[in-house]
């Protein structure tokens, strides 16, 4: 897939596959989430946890560049989101750009 092997991406995988059997093994359980990642790791993370989340939750993203994946999460996850009623919320942060 072209990415990077090193270690911490390693590990970053790592993480997320424990994340999506522990969501995928318990019941809809998270009512409000804050999901705080790089803009292009968004739709996965939120991919892994999509199992857990009960029904009229809150979704709120914090990242850079949460503009670039409202259309993102549209187009992969919007219909799952919809049919949890999900209120997602995208705020994006601008520190460290105009270094």
């Amino acid at each position: 897939n072209g990415l990077p092997r090193n270690p911490q991406w390693v590990s970053e995988q790592v993480e997320a596959a424990a994340v999506s059997r522990i969501a995928a093994a318990s019941a809809p359980s998270i009512s409000t989430l804050v999901l705080a990642t790089k803009a292009p790791d968004t739709v996965t993370a939120l991919q892994a946890v999509l199992p857990a989340l009960q029904p009229g939750c809150r979704v709120l993203l914090l990242q850079n560049g949460a503009l670039a994946v409202a259309e993102q999460l549209t187009q992969q996850l919007g219909s799952r989101l919809a049919a949890l009623h999900a209120a997602v919320y995208l705020s994006s942060v601008t520190h460290g750009c105009y270094k």
